[in-house]
């Protein structure tokens, strides 16, 4: 399924490195992250434009 979405990236130790908007995001694979729980680790393909950070 190809939609849009916020991303929040988050580096080794869970913290927030920056959050992104991107457009026609098609998600390929979705696994429970070893980083905590409610936290996944997704696989995607990106196609479009997407924004700059929002700090």
């Amino acid at each position: 399924m190809v939609g849009n979405a916020w991303f929040e990236l988050l580096d080794g130790h869970g913290a927030t490195m920056g959050s992104y908007f991107v457009n026609e995001v098609t998600v390929i694979d979705v696994k429970p992250s070893a980083s905590g729980a409610g936290l996944v680790d997704l696989t995607v393909t990106l196609r479009g434009s997407w924004s700059a950070p929002v700090t």
